[in-house]
């Protein structure tokens, strides 16, 4: 038997599914949850090292329940990603993380989306990028603005949103410390 491996970045936690290649059905799922930090009123991040850790732990647990179907990883055709979106992910000049995520939740750039929206305008906005500016869209801004030296070129260093961050370069984080096999292009048993 084939699958298909399906895994959510929420914002409360992730959850990975295998799923049959000939009907669709669930084989295994498993969800696991990750803290969301509020250190001040209005903001709102979590560190991608949770994500990391907590997808790991969610693709074994998968794994393993697929065992019951007859699912080994190297039977596994394809892998689907989702996420919450409208994060900030601010990166080095060696792609290390610098702070925690500000993601979609946090309102403490809400000045910096309000004069976005008075500039641009906001029908323009959406023409342009099919959303109104948002808090943490503001964030580069305000980052800036208020830490200095946070990231040496705004051209590098950001990862929008969640999903993208995997270990900078999009490769779901097989230059990481993983089991063997991944840098081959296998998924994580």
């Amino acid at each position: 038997m084939q699958a298909l491996l399906g895994i959510d970045l929420g914002t409360t936690g992730v959850k990975a599914a295998l799923f049959a290649t000939d009907d669709g059905h669930v084989l295994s799922s498993a969800f696991v949850d990750y803290p969301l930090m509020h250190p001040h009123p209005g903001w709102a991040e979590q560190d991608p090292d949770d994500w990391w850790h907590a997808t790991i732990t969610a693709i074994r647990s998968c794994l393993a329940g697929g065992v019951r179907h007859g699912i080994a990883s190297m039977d596994i055709r394809g892998v689907g990603l989702s996420g919450q979106m409208h994060g900030v992910v601010l990166l080095d000049a060696q792609q290390q993380v610098l702070r925690p995520c500000i993601i979609w939740a946090d309102q403490r750039s809400d000045a910096q989306c309000r004069w976005m929206t008075e500039r641009v305008g906001a029908a323009r906005l959406i023409e342009l990028v099919s959303n109104p500016a948002l808090s943490p869209v503001g964030t580069r801004q305000r980052t800036r603005n208020f830490r200095p030296g946070t990231h040496e070129d705004p051209a590098e260093g950001l990862h929008p949103l969640p999903p993208d961050w995997s270990n900078g370069d999009g490769d779901l984080g097989c230059s990481r410390d993983l089991p063997a096999g991944c840098e081959t292009g296998q998924v994580v048993a």
